[in-house]
């Protein structure tokens, strides 16, 4: 994959801020476009995620966003978050365990409007990170699901549009997002 450095970054920033935000596809478009070249630059593989994280949390009005990826042993680990606790931070999850979890083991992208409703995780609706509307799409690299991409808000539920934008980030970060582990 090419760096973009300074100038190039410059023009491939411009270029996204320049499309069409007014029109709600055009906004969209413009996301995954500065996500894209926030991915190209030469930051370190984390600092650039956890700025994709940031460009999406603030254009979907959410709370939490974080990166799951899957070590060699298949437990998944955060590379990359906002909106959580340090403590939360910490813990690994065994594939299956968790709305990440769920979604790299299934290898498909999830869209819950309300956590506390689903009957998948009903049984953790007292635990404050199962409240909410989230969103979550799997990281695919090299024709594997390497871990998962979540973004969660406690207003507004999410919509199959927010779902389709996450799924678009989500393939241009799986490569890097490998990287974070390594």
């Amino acid at each position: 994959m090419a760096v973009a450095t300074g100038e190039r970054l410059d023009e491939m920033m411009a270029l996204a801020n320049h499309a069409e935000a007014s029109d709600e596809a055009g906004g969209d478009r413009s996301l995954v476009a500065l996500c894209q070249a926030t991915l190209l630059c030469s930051q370190p593989a984390p600092e650039r995620l956890t700025t994709v994280l940031s460009q999406v949390r603030d254009h979907l009005a959410a709370d939490r966003a974080a990166v799951w990826m899957l070590d060699d042993d298949s437990r998944l680990h955060i590379v990359a978050a906002l909106g959580l606790d340090d403590a939360d931070r910490a813990p690994c999850l065994e594939i299956g365990e968790g709305l990440s979890g769920y979604v790299a083991r299934n290898g498909e992208a999830l869209l819950i409007r309300c956590m506390e409703r689903d009957d998948r995780f009903r049984h953790r609706r007292h635990e404050r990170y199962f409240r909410g509307s989230l969103i979550s799409a799997p990281l695919v690299h090299g024709g594997a699901v390497r871990g998962a991409i979540s973004i969660c808000r406690s207003r507004h539920a999410f919509c199959g549009r927010d779902l389709d934008l996450l799924e678009q980030v989500a393939f241009g970060t799986a490569p890097i997002a490998a990287q974070a582990l390594e």
